[in-house]
């Protein structure tokens, strides 16, 4: 599941000829400058419901990109247990206990915590049949528990306010629309002979995280584009319309592909943000940092590349991205250093732009491995500091 977001941050005029530009995720002293083209800007401080609508973004992203019904499928058909669950399992439950929730979500959020901690206790212990009894539990009360958050998503929208709401939102939304996959979407509603339901819940549910976010005026014409193509898509497959679906899916892929563009070539141009140590936000901002990493699946680029004549182009965009997410981000202390990381991924990203195949696929190899050891150790860190959730 390929993914990746997020924020400009421009001073007062004058000011901008002194200051250098600071990027502010956590409210920090310097997240309090204006943005003159963000939604709200000036606003300083952290707002209760704004970090209860991030909670809700972020965490919705880390579910929804889990897999849970495909974990529950494995479980019950395959041999042996797949390592790949348990790591899976524990970085949901991490992402879980950083957030700030709402009262309408709690009940529903500790129902996904136990069943996620069951799921957990029983991949731990190797025990197939309890891990796939308690995957088949777990997906079903996801499901309840992603249905609660959207609904409460839908009376947010318009809400959040500032730069270090808009770089989250992005984060997780340019994530969310990675999830729902408008490319493999339009392929499959081309050959299609009828709307699949679960394509209008996701595109509906998407719409909802869309219309939550705040976005910049610097890709204020590629968005509008995109929300424009995003709802008739939504019409479309809600009143199913394969024929109006078919052609609404087509220009959607487009148009995020244009807005995702736009979007990540501008945050590459962003200075590094700053954290309020601890906060919420800032937890918040560095799991779902991980979990767009994570998403680049580096693992099966590696494999792909290790066989193939010559560099996919998608490959580079893709690296791209993750490098411009990782050039904002400023990581609190404990965590894993990111240089050995980052280093990788540029020799990666340079070896992918000049065609260097063979170049390519060692790099790949070193990536790949980097960010096994740097995502692991972030999730674990931020799991057995911020298990609490609120």
């Amino acid at each position: 599941m390929n993914r990746a977001s997020v924020l400009n941050l421009l001073l007062l005029a004058a000011a901008a000829l002194l200051i250098p530009l600071a990027l502010a995720c956590g409210g920090g002293d310097e997240g309090d400058s204006a943005m003159k083209d963000e939604p709200g800007a000036g606003a300083t401080g952290r707002d209760a419901v704004g970090d209860q609508i991030l909670t809700a973004l972020v965490v919705a992203d880390a579910v929804e990109s889990a897999g849970f019904h495909d974990m529950a499928e494995d479980l019950a058909t395959a041999a042996e247990i797949n390592p790949r669950f348990a790591a899976t399992v524990k970085n949901v439950i991490a992402t879980l206990g950083a957030g700030v929730y709402p009262n309408e979500l709690k009940a529903a959020l500790e129902e996904l915590r136990e069943e996620l901690t069951e799921l957990e206790r029983a991949l731990k212990a190797g025990d197939k049949t309890a891990a796939a009894e308690a995957a088949e539990m777990l997906h079903d009360v996801e499901h309840e528990f992603t249905e609660a958050t959207y609904a409460w998503l839908a009376g947010q929208a318009g809400k959040l306010s500032g730069a270090e709401d808009t770089l989250l939102s992005l984060l997780a939304v340019i994530d969310l629309a990675d999830g729902v996959g408008f490319h493999g979407l339009a392929g499959t509603l081309a050959k299609a002979t009828e709307v699949n339901p679960k394509d209008a819940e996701s595109v509906s549910n998407f719409v909802v995280a869309l219309r939550a976010a705040s976005w910049p005026d610097t890709v204020k014409s590629q968005h509008a584009k995109f929300v424009t193509d995003i709802e008739a898509l939504k019409t479309a497959l809600t009143g199913k319309n394969l024929a109006a679906a078919q052609a609404a899916a087509e220009a959607a892929h487009d148009s995020e592909h244009e807005l995702s563009e736009a979007f990540f070539a501008w945050m590459a141009k962003q200075a590094r943000m700053t954290h309020a140590a601890g906060s919420a936000h800032a937890n918040l901002c560095n799991l779902e940092a991980v979990d767009i990493i994570a998403g680049a699946e580096f693992h099966d680029m590696a494999e792909a590349l290790a066989t193939a004549r010559e560099v996919n182009p998608r490959f580079a965009e893709t690296v791209g991205n993750v490098l411009a997410v990782m050039g904002v981000m400023s990581w609190p202390a404990g965590s894993p250093d990111p240089k050995a990381l980052l280093h990788a991924m540029e020799e990666l990203h340079e070896a992918l732009e000049a065609g260097d195949i063979q170049a390519a696929q060692a790099a790949a190899e070193e990536v790949h491995d980097t960010e096994h050891d740097f995502s692991e150790g972030m999730f674990a860190m931020m799991g057995s500091s911020h298990m609490g959730g609120q």
